[in-house]
């Protein structure tokens, strides 16, 4: 399989451990999470979410590509 068959399915679970892990670094907690998919260090863009029940607590995000959608996320997920 190659970094572009990856799907969303997949991939969702990678980022959600990334989101839930560099919030709990903001926190000053420890919470370690997989960052070691090939795709991660891809350029890319992205947008994090945050809900809390169904409601919308926060978005943010970009359109353009700019770094390593590893860092990009980590950035935007803390």
């Amino acid at each position: 399989m190659t970094d572009t068959d990856t799907t969303n399915e997949e991939r969702g679970p990678v980022l959600l451990a990334l989101a839930r892990a560099s919030i709990a670094s903001a926190f000053g907690q420890s919470n370690r999470a997989d960052r070691s998919a090939p795709w991660l260090r891809a350029k890319g863009a992205c947008f994090v979410t945050l809900t809390l029940g169904q409601k919308l607590r926060g978005c943010v995000g970009g359109i353009e590509a700019r770094r390593p959608l590893l860092d990009e996320f980590m950035t935007l997920a803390a």
